[in-house]
């Protein structure tokens, strides 16, 4: 998907692209959440680990073409990446409590759009 990504010219577009598929396409319905739930065990430890920095790295770089310094890129990028997996486990755990989270239909949709935007338009800290 990175690469994908990395061929989106412009910077907030990008962001957008990986966020819409990263929430859309979901290949093998709820098994990140299932892999993060077993992230003591010794053989999916060291995985997560290394996909989980990869991301974040790869979010970071992505809030830095946005213009935010290496500090708040950093801060944004573990929050985009919390929201991510918070998502996935609340469409895998409480779709029926949360229908904002779902794969389709009308609140999904705007669930979705909120997500991204929040994502996408970070906003400076408070001092």
């Amino acid at each position: 998907m990175i690469e994908s990504v990395r061929k989106v010219a412009d910077p907030a577009e990008r962001l957008r692209f990986l966020f819409a598929t990263a929430l859309t396409e979901d290949p093998f319905a709820g098994l990140e959440p299932a892999i993060v739930a077993h992230s003591d065990h010794p053989a999916v430890a060291p995985v997560l680990r290394r996909v989980a920095r990869e991301r974040l790295d790869f979010l970071t770089e992505l809030y830095s073409d946005l213009g935010l310094d290496p500090e708040a890129a950093r801060l944004q990028s573990v929050t985009a990446y919390a929201a991510y997996l918070g998502w996935l486990e609340l469409r895998r755990s409480a779709l029926d409590m949360v229908p904002e989270v779902g794969a389709s239909g009308g609140e999904a949709e705007s669930g979705l759009a909120h997500l991204i935007t929040q994502l996408c338009e970070p906003r400076p800290a408070a001092p």
